[in-house]
């Protein structure tokens, strides 16, 4: 058993997601349903009614832009319609077809009036979903600007946000990031139809208060007074990415923000004072935070003093419960896709700690108590019973498998100093062989897969009082 001290560091823990530009937009349906997505052509689609509001007041005369994900990189959507937002900011679109029936939709409103006349700065974006699932009403204003801007980071053209897309089509393993990245955003950040803070932020310890700051700090620009001031000083105070130049508009302030969100913090907060409307999103920060990162608390009942995470080929999070002997999986936005209390393996699972999901979506779990490695499918099923003795591994946590079928797994010891403290087998568990990091206490190791022989990366740790953490790197064996 691991020491108390190691057992609360992470039974108090839930599973969170950072939803910014530093990582993979995560999110999505049952990943094995979506794999099997069809990529045909969408039928005829009719009736799309909207709205684009800046702040409180509606926005006339903005050019609509309905459009379509491209599937050969970022600069490559499809322009589906176009139109003009009324006096009120409403507007139809009556008939367009996509390409594929699983595109993300999006729809873009530049320009237009927001109660002092046209102002060219304005670019506000909704994303809709897939083109097969549409909403039956979008509202496009600041905070579905916002939410597009950082789920969807990774997919815009930086150069030109009104472009975005993927490098694969929909249905196929290239699609499933932006797949997940519109199932995040619909299911926790924004509700599309109303334009208004999404279900899980406002759920449990989640807090919409940096997501609304953030679309008010846009309201500064959009509501802004003749001439439109406040948006130069908007483009001035938001971080450059390396190569590029201030933005222009607020759809590309926003995005400007998620890829550098621990830049100029206090100077963009400080706009939020001088938004020259009452605030029409709150709550907000009341003090600036340390960086403008966005993250999502999901606590789903089945986790318990849960200890290392893996994500699967279709973003989906598997994670080892210490307490209850079992693995709880969960979708991107946060959905428990495990049975009602976990996968139990046909209860071999002994106080399962590591955990490691191969190219073949199969999971390898180690067993801590049991000095056991096991493996079962993405449908929990055994696949490769529990192998290895305390002969073998000693307290095993972390696992990892490199590029030639070899199973590595880091034999902790309670933070003690074995003197083999990494154990090497087969997926059979068979020709095991142990090595020495010369370091104390091996906890988790990583695959560099990019170069062969491949570099396995061993984290070390050791309990309060005694030798510090450290990192060393070993090659594998072919």
């Amino acid at each position: 058993m691991r020491s108390d001290r190691f057992r609360i560091s992470f039974s108090m823990l839930t599973v969170s997601s950072i939803v910014s530009a530093f990582v993979l937009a995560i999110g999505g349906c049952n990943s094995r349903e979506m794999m099997t997505v069809t990529s045909e052509p969408g039928s005829p689609q009719s009736l799309l009614n909207a709205r684009v509001i800046g702040g409180r007041k509606p926005i006339s005369g903005a050019s609509i832009v309905l459009a379509e994900a491209g599937t050969s990189g970022k600069s490559s959507s499809t322009v589906l319609a176009t139109t003009t937002s009324n006096i009120s900011g409403n507007f139809s679109i009556s008939t367009f077809t996509c390409a594929h029936a699983a595109s993300q939709l999006f729809i873009t409103a530049s320009g237009g009036d927001a109660g002092d006349g046209p102002n060219s700065d304005i670019l506000l974006i909704a994303m809709l979903g897939p083109c097969n699932h549409l909403p039956s009403g979008v509202v496009i204003n600041e905070l579905s600007t916002v939410a597009a801007a950082y789920a969807f980071a990774q997919f815009f053209d930086p150069s030109n946000p009104m472009l975005l897309g993927a490098n694969g089509r929909p249905g196929t393993a290239r699609y499933i990031g932006i797949t997940n990245a519109g199932a995040t955003l619909g299911a926790s950040l924004v509700n599309i139809a109303h334009g208004s803070d999404g279900a899980t932020l406002t759920k449990g310890s989640n807090s919409p208060a940096t997501l609304n700051s953030l679309a008010d700090i846009l309201v500064y620009c959009v509501n802004a007074p003749s001439p439109y001031s406040n948006c130069d000083t908007l483009f001035g105070s938001v971080p450059v990415p390396a190569g590029g130049s201030a933005p222009t508009n607020t759809l590309q302030a926003a995005l400007d923000i998620a890829l550098g969100p621990a830049e100029n913090v206090a100077t963009i907060f400080g706009l939020l004072a001088q938004v020259p409307v009452v605030l029409p999103y709150t709550p907000v920060l009341t003090a600036a935070p340390n960086d403008w990162l966005v993250a999502l608390n999901f606590n789903p009942g089945d986790l318990s003093g849960i200890d290392f995470i893996a994500i699967d080929q279709a973003g989906d999070v598997w994670i080892t419960n210490g307490t209850t002997n079992t693995i709880s999986e969960l979708n991107p936005p946060g959905v428990e896709l495990s049975p009602a209390g976990g996968y139990t393996a046909g209860g071999t699972l002994t106080d399962p700690y590591g955990i490691f999901v191969d190219s073949t979506g199969n999971v390898w779990v180690t067993n801590q108590t049991g000095n056991t490695v096991e493996a079962m499918d993405s449908t929990g099923h055994t696949v490769t019973g529990p192998f290895g003795s305390s002969a073998t591994y000693t307290n095993p946590s972390g696992i990892v498998l490199d590029s030639f079928g070899q199973v590595w797994v880091s034999n902790w010891a309670m933070g003690g100093n074995p003197k083999d403290d990494v154990t090497v087998t087969t997926t059979s568990g068979a020709s095991a062989f142990s090595i020495s990091t010369k370091a104390r206490g091996a906890f988790d190791l990583m695959a560099d897969t990019t170069v062969s022989p491949n570099i396995i990366w061993v984290s070390h740790t050791a309990p309060e009082g005694s030798q510090g953490s450290s990192m060393t790197a070993h090659p594998t064996f072919r």
